[in-house]
């Protein structure tokens, strides 16, 4: 097995435990559970075991980078890249899209063929966004995306264009007025900010995220 994961890339490894024979894979998930080095890969391989204990995917994991986000701290993850969100709480924007693809770790629908057949399997380094001030004390996270941007409010701010859109709290309590309109959104809760109806003040002592097109 060996030999066929390192002689063929990543494309070639992932094909390989995908199509694992099903009799055989709780003997490969077991295989990664039994190591007992300390590396955080591992650590978290094992944890998957624990969790998916007949699913190749845990070897697959062992495959991809090891990314930990702080507080504030966001990642772009391309078109066609693998990825997987391990634990925390963490806000995920992407683009208009009709290809979730699973290929593993999931008690969803998986379609291996086209998961294989659509995903990029050149090899990368995490793409880490940092947050930069906007003029109205808003934080954007500027990527290459054409179709949508994020930022962060975390003081009072008014934006001239906001929508269309929708703005989420992650904590606290928020105040949102637009022209009469006056709302307040709590933790957890989440708004549509049509395109119409002029600026939108956002105040209070909360944080929240807002998404949105590009203006």
């Amino acid at each position: 097995m060996a030999d066929a994961l390192i002689g063929g890339g990543p494309r070639a490894a992932v094909t390989l435990l995908g199509r694992w024979p099903e009799d055989d894979r709780t003997t490969l998930v077991n295989e990664v559970r039994a190591s007992r080095a300390d590396v955080p890969e591992l650590v978290w391989a094992r944890r998957l075991a624990e969790l998916y204990p007949d699913d190749p995917g845990v070897a697959t994991a062992l495959l991809m980078n090891l990314v930990t986000l702080a507080p504030g701290q966001a990642l772009f993850a391309r078109p066609r890249t693998l990825h997987a969100y391990l634990r925390g709480t963490g806000v995920e924007i992407m683009a208009n899209s009709d290809n979730v693809l699973r290929g593993g770790l999931t008690a969803k629908h998986i379609d291996l063929a086209e998961f294989l057949a659509v995903t990029d399997f050149t090899p990368s380094t995490a793409e880490l966004v940092r947050a930069v001030d906007l003029a109205n004390g808003e934080d954007l996270y500027p990527t290459p995306a054409a179709q949508f941007q994020l930022t962060r409010i975390r003081r009072d701010v008014e934006i001239d264009a906001p929508g269309p859109g929708a703005l989420l709290c992650v904590e606290g309590e928020l105040t949102v007025e637009r022209g009469p309109a006056r709302d307040a959104l709590r933790r957890g809760e989440a708004m549509f900010i049509p395109a119409a109806g002029g600026p939108l003040r956002v105040g209070g002592t909360g944080l929240a995220f807002r998404a949105a097109v590009p203006s």
